[in-house]
């Protein structure tokens, strides 16, 4: 049989208090607001306000912005991108950076591009997520460096870590939710908060001049013709000019044309040194009443003509030989 210790109320008590201290506790912290940010805790660059604007009598976008605020020094927006999901929370476009841009300011605001306060505005500082900007109602939105996220913040029905509150329409409720950065309950508050846009937030790095390297200038200077075949045996598939290249190089045809009764044939290909090359890309007349010339020509002029006189046989080519 167990004695009953004389200390047993007193050990009981204390179990019963300690529990009571750890659900009070419990509860304060389970219910207890989002506590603000520290300056020292926030990343390089982080969402620190947005608002899906308001109505009035002449825009119904008014101040439909996000706002990014960096730590430290200029910061590089290359890799960088914001995405946003609609109020279903789904992709509904994203904001990407130049790789040349830097971030000088402390802050930068973007703004839906039919925002009057941001039409003016270069289109860096533009977004066009669709017709009507960011949902009033819901929305989600993410700061990712490469496929990292770097921040996040949601709205209205759409739930996350930093969740808020959806944005009021009309101009005299609306608010725009700011992050508080220190000695605040909330992470974010809602305020009156309306800045003007800073067109000079993002500079960009001056692209370095690459040096212009001189465009080749066509050259077919060694090629010289040496047989045409212009009467065909059975159809002008046949025909064809013949060149010989006579320097010790090769030579490319592009740029290089034969002209023949005022037309331009384009070349292409290459001829070996002390090698044939055949063209068949022109229909030349089989037996002209008089001589008719063809020409080989490039960026230079023409670079060798041969004619081909009347009576021409048939099956038989016209061809140089010992240069004449």
């Amino acid at each position: 049989m167990l004695e009953t210790s004389p200390h047993a109320p007193y050990y009981a008590f204390m179990t019963k208090y300690k529990l009571l201290i750890a659900n009070i506790l419990l509860l304060t912290f389970t219910n207890a607001p989002l506590v603000s940010a520290a300056a020292e805790d926030l990343p390089a660059l982080s969402f620190s306000a947005v608002n899906a604007g308001y109505k009035d009598d002449l825009s119904s976008q008014n101040y439909d912005f996000i706002e990014l605020t960096k730590t430290g020094d200029d910061l590089s927006l290359a890799g960088y991108k914001i995405a946003y999901f609609n109020s279903s929370d789904n992709p509904a476009g994203e904001i990407s950076f130049d790789k040349n841009a830097t971030l000088v300011a402390d802050k930068l605001e973007l703004g839906f591009h039919k925002s009057p306060q941001f039409t003016e505005m270069p289109e860096e500082y533009q977004y066009k997520f669709g017709s009507s900007g960011l949902a009033s109602t819901g929305g989600r939105l993410q700061l990712l460096h490469g496929d990292e996220i770097v921040d996040e913040l949601c709205w209205g029905k759409t739930v996350c870590k930093k969740s808020l509150e959806k944005f009021a329409t009309k101009q005299e409720d609306n608010r725009t939710a700011v992050l508080c950065v220190g000695g605040c309950e909330e992470s974010f508050t809602y305020e009156s908060y309306y800045p003007d846009p800073n067109p000079e937030a993002i500079v960009f790095a001056e692209a370095e001049e690459q040096p212009v390297e001189p465009e080749p200038i066509a050259s077919c200077e060694g090629l010289v013709f040496t047989e045409i075949f212009s009467y065909y045996v059975e159809d002008n598939s046949e025909q064809f000019v013949e060149f010989y290249n006579t320097s010790d190089h090769a030579i490319d045809l592009d740029g290089c044309y034969l002209r023949y009764k005022n037309k331009l044939y384009p070349m292409s290909g290459e001829v070996q040194p002390a090698s044939f090359y055949v063209s068949q890309d022109l229909t030349l007349t089989k037996n002209p009443n008089s001589p008719l010339t063809i020409e080989l020509i490039d960026d230079n002029g023409i670079v060798a003509s041969a004619d081909y006189p009347h009576g021409q046989k048939k099956g038989v080519s016209y061809a140089l030989f010992d240069g004449a």
